[in-house]
């Protein structure tokens, strides 16, 4: 039988396999967008803009948190011209203060910081990581009109000037990041983040949608009690290059960035696949399991009921959370996770056994993965395979022929559509 090649990254490199050719191949990825040609000019133009719109009044102590190593953020690029201008304001050195928003993730070490922001920036500035199950590093502030207790970092509420960088990227069920999640979530403690994502199992906590959505716009309430002076959100192609930066107001940059993100990440194929192969686009976003959930997730969008998803994912830091794992582990079934899920409530690390089990439940997951063992992706009730073609080998017994194979190279940055049938 004859073959065609293709690859998707897998950590820094690239994995490559074959398909036959006689199926029916879809390559389902976000729309290709030049990057801008002088990414710190655009940078510079953004800000410049906003500040004269009077965006940072009144600079003194000066807190700006920035995502930790799970997201792409070109940290390199923004803050440099930030930092400048703060100096022009008058601000110190000793008054900045760069906190990594780890959310719930592990906290950033020092030997990570210069990985960061740069090894300049690291060692001319004061920075620290947050850590969400520290009652001393958070101050609450209130509660929201879901009942979310609002308790954030103490370091950043405590700043004259606050400032957020981040990047927006589609989420399986914020709608999209960006905005205030920067710091609602980021910065956020373990009350905070628990609250809040225990809304993910609403219906209208979907892909690519904020209107509406409860968890968005439950953290978007975080202006009520804080105010945020600036945030510098970035919207990267394919290449994590710079496409356009926003900055200015938290629900202006979100409500500006959102159409053009769709633009780029929204793409419609006409029907369901038989097998989806995704890979959540290299390093850092297949850093661990946890991470690498959002591409099955994302690919599960496009599967047919009963077909299957090959996750291509590194994994170097294996799978990322002890009580995902141990959720997992525990279950004799995808279904058993869910039934627990919903017995006992939310669960910061168990609500992420249950997306994954989610998605299993509609589609068979084979996981192509070189850090995590065969036996323990069993334990996690997935099925390993040392290749794509071997995935595919069992995932193909019941498909249909030709097979419709779907390949997402860069699953967690894209929304997919299934079109409606045409009226008859």
């Amino acid at each position: 039988m004859s073959s065609a090649n293709y690859a998707v990254k897998s950590g820094a490199g690239k994995l490559a396999f074959t398909l036959p050719t006689a199926a029916d191949v879809t390559v389902i990825e976000p729309r290709t967008v030049v990057g801008v040609p002088d990414p710190v000019a655009e940078v510079e133009q953004a800000l410049g803009a906003a500040l004269a719109q009077g965006r940072l009044r009144q600079p003194g102590r000066t807190a700006i948190t920035i995502s930790d190593a799970t997201r792409p953020v070109p940290n390199h690029l923004i803050l440099p011209p930030l930092l400048a201008q703060l100096h022009a304001r008058g601000v110190r050195d000793d008054n900045i203060t760069i906190i990594v928003g780890t959310g719930n993730h592990r906290p950033a070490t020092q030997d990570e910081f210069p990985n960061l922001v740069g090894a300049d920036i690291a060692r001319r500035y004061r920075m620290l990581s947050h850590v969400y199950d520290d009652p001393a590093q958070l101050v609450r502030l209130g509660t929201t009109s879901r009942g979310t207790p609002v308790g954030i970092n103490r370091t950043f509420v405590e700043a004259d000037t606050r400032i957020v960088v981040g990047m927006i990227d589609p989420h399986q069920f914020v709608g999209y990041t960006g905005g205030c999640k920067g710091a609602f979530i980021g910065l956020a403690g373990e009350e905070t983040i628990t609250a809040n994502h225990s809304m993910l199992s609403d219906p209208a906590a979907k892909l690519g949608v904020c209107a509406g959505n409860p968890v968005r716009e439950d953290m978007d309430e975080l202006t009520d009690f804080l105010s945020i002076d600036l945030v510098i959100n970035v919207v990267l192609n394919t290449a994590n290059e710079v496409v356009r930066i926003f900055v200015g107001d938290p629900h202006d940059v979100l409500a500006a960035a959102v159409p053009l993100v769709q633009e780029v990440c929204e793409t419609a194929v006409p029907d369901p696949m038989d097998v989806v192969i995704a890979s959540p686009g290299g390093y850092p976003k297949d850093i661990n399991l946890y991470q690498a959930q959002k591409a099955l997730a994302h690919a599960c969008e496009l599967v047919r009921p009963g077909g299957s998803v090959i996750l291509v994912a590194e994994c170097r830091e294996g799978t990322g959370d002890d009580l995902y794992e141990a959720w997992m582990a525990a279950a004799e079934t995808p279904q058993d996770v869910v039934t627990r899920f919903e017995r006992e409530g939310f669960r910061m690390g168990a609500h992420k056994a249950y997306l994954f089990a989610r998605s299993m439940l509609k589609a068979r997951a084979f996981l192509v993965s070189s850090g995590v063992p065969p036996d323990q992706a069993r334990k996690l009730h997935l099925m390993p395979a040392g290749t794509v073609e071997d995935a595919l080998a069992t995932a193909l017994q019941d498909a249909d022929d030709p097979p419709r194979i779907g390949i997402m190279p860069r699953a967690s940055s894209t929304i997919p559509r299934i079109l409606a049938p045409a009226h008859i």
